[in-house]
């Protein structure tokens, strides 16, 4: 057996990969409830008078705030083109940090290498993908680090314009040998012995940006980005796997820091809603789905602030991001953009030949997830992870009308 068919639901769990769910792989379309004409068209009437593209939203939400986090709920290529493309934008707003979750933190000085480095080294940049996780392998995350490499160029001072960070503690995968490793707590403290990603990452956060008074950008998971709403069954999980100090998301706790402000953007994507028949549901319920259609295609593409306005009032399925009761739309995020239906979204490309002759073994021993069955060659390894897309692919392909 491959190390595609190996199970990854407890890594789903501590968000170290996003969405591999063989349960989506049956015929079955996830369903779009019918959204009433008084609800549509009162949101129509609203963006028509304050229509903003995605990029004015983002401009907003950085003028008057210190972080501004956007994370990613699965690996689609729309939402991570669109976090590159803002990089420029970035800049220009005053950015000065960009902390990444794909990569590890103890990489520090390499990824210093790497955006100094007078041409771009896509060896070393994959090298840095590895290293956080195997299975990282994709296009989109070397095209963001390209991004933020080409803006630093653009300045003739010698310094970063933009300094990267990795904010991951990186984790041993090498103690998880069996799919039962997977529940025992002692196993898992090895895992995370250089800490929990969630707590690890809002302390980076604020000694590399918060302390030097930096504004910044974060790039994360969604889930990882939510500083209101409380993911009960992520508190949960976590006590339950011995780490009863470590309940808390990153953007949690670092919009409880003195003095910090943060705020969160949204990407249109598919939403984890547990209890939903999939495990992953339209967002509220396909309310925005069914806006998009009343637009032509090249309009399609826009952007909502939350507070305050009858998007933020809409309502969330309970189970939402973990949330075991319904919340509004203001709760989850400040800014919300759209780029297109998610009908017509597609995954992530994975690079080929990340898994090579010079760095098998190294895949093979820190492969995330159980030993027992292994990839024999780097073909294999890469075919896993093209089957990764492949069956985002097949998810995404249940969002068809």
């Amino acid at each position: 057996m491959k190390p595609r068919n190996t199970p990854f639901a407890f890594i789903m769990v501590l968000l170290v990969l996003t969405f591999v769910a063989a349960p989506l792989l049956n015929k079955n379309r996830i369903s779009r409830p019918a959204a009433t004409k008084t609800r549509i068209d009162s949101l129509k009437k609203y963006e028509d008078e304050h229509r903003a593209i995605p990029e004015q939203i983002v401009s907003q939400l950085l003028k008057d705030r210190d972080i501004l986090f956007a994370g990613e709920t699965g690996k689609y290529h729309e939402t991570a083109r669109f976090i590159t493309s803002l990089v420029p934008l970035l800049s220009r707003s005053g950015v000065k940090a960009v902390g990444v979750f794909f990569l590890n933190h103890s990489d520090q000085e390499s990824i210093d290498s790497l955006m100094k480095g007078e041409t771009f080294d896509e060896a070393l940049a994959e090298r840095l993908l590895f290293n956080n996780l195997i299975m990282n392998g994709y296009e989109e995350y070397r095209d963001f680090l390209k991004a933020v490499w080409q803006e630093n160029r653009r300045n003739d001072t010698g310094n970063l314009s933009l300094m990267l960070i990795g904010l991951n503690p990186g984790q041993d995968w090498t103690a998880l040998q069996t799919a039962n490793d997977s529940k025992d707590p002692r196993i898992l403290k090895k895992i995370y012995a250089a800490g929990v990603p969630e707590t690890y990452m809002a302390r980076v956060i604020k000694e590399e940006m918060v302390d030097h008074g930096l504004k910044c950008f974060v790039y994360t998971t969604a889930p990882s980005s939510l500083s209101l709403v409380e993911a009960k069954s992520y508190r949960e999980k976590m006590t339950e796997s011995g780490f009863p100090g470590d309940t808390r998301r990153t953007a949690w706790l670092v919009k409880r820091l003195p003095g910090v402000s943060s705020a969160t953007l949204f990407i249109h994507a598919p939403w984890p809603v547990e209890g939903s028949r999939y495990g992953i549901d339209y967002p509220l319920g396909g309310v925005l789905d069914s806006l998009m259609e009343k637009y032509s295609p090249g309009e399609r593409s826009f952007g909502f602030l939350t507070a305050g306005t009858p998007f933020g009032e809409l309502a969330a399925a309970p189970g939402s991001f973990g949330a075991g009761e319904s919340r509004p739309l203001s709760d989850f995020c400040d800014g919300y953009v759209l780029l297109g239906p998610i009908s017509e979204y597609t995954p992530f490309t994975a690079i080929p030949g990340f898994i090579n002759g010079k760095n098998f073994d190294e895949a093979v021993r820190d492969f995330p997830g159980p030993k027992e069955s292994m990839a024999s060659t780097p073909e294999e390894m890469n075919e896993f992870i093209a089957d990764t897309a492949v069956n985002i692919k097949q998810i995404l392909e249940k969002f068809k009308r």
